[in-house]
Order: structure tokens, then C-alpha cells, then sequence
């Protein structure tokens, strides 16, 4: 599978930095596939992401997105996340 590639405006992908609102952001397109490339360190996010319905997250098999240090969140219900995120096993590039 693969996913248009959308604005990242905001996203840094550093593991340190804020990305939830630019992923959000992303994810709110609507777009039926939303593809992140690789981060450098990882995508650091302080809430849950909003997958839409109909939508995929499509990540690379690198990818790491990791909830960040003392966010107030319970990351325990993820039944059907198999349908909505996608590992990307080719290389893509969005430049």
C-alpha cells in the first residue's frame, strides 16, 4: 500500500519536538492513505492521533511514533489499529 504524501509544515520527527498538531493536521486532509516518511529519531506526539474513518496511516517499517515524557495518556485500546495504520515496505520519498 502505499499513501499520498501531505504537509508535514511543523513535523520534525527529531524524538523530542512536539509533532502531534502538524501530524493531526495531516491526518485531517481526509486523503484515504496519509504516508509518513522515515523521521530521523522518531514522530513525538502528546495525544492520541485521529485516524479517520476510511483513512490509513501508512508508515515506513523504520518508523517509530513515540507518546511523549508525561503526556496524560492511557494508550490501551487499540483494537482495530491493524486496519488503519499500513507498513510501507518500499522506499518513498516525498521531496
Amino acid at each position: 500500500m502505499t499513501g499520498t504524501c501531505v504537509d508535514l509544515t511543523g513535523v520534525k520527527g527529531d524524538g523530542r519536538h512536539d509533532d502531534t498538531a502538524g501530524l493531526q493536521r495531516a491526518l485531517d486532509t481526509r486523503l484515504g492513505a496519509v504516508y509518513l516518511p522515515p523521521p530521523a529519531a522518531a514522530y513525538t506526539i502528546n495525544r492520541p492521533l485521529v485516524i479517520h474513518s476510511g483513512q490509513t496511516l501508512v508508515l515506513d517499517r523504520t518508523s517509530v511514533v513515540r507518546l511523549a515524557d508525561g503526556a496524560n495518556v492511557i494508550a490501551d485500546n487499540f483494537s482495530g489499529i491493524e486496519d488503519m495504520v499500513s507498513v510501507n515496505r518500499n522506499t518513498k520519498s516525498c521531496a
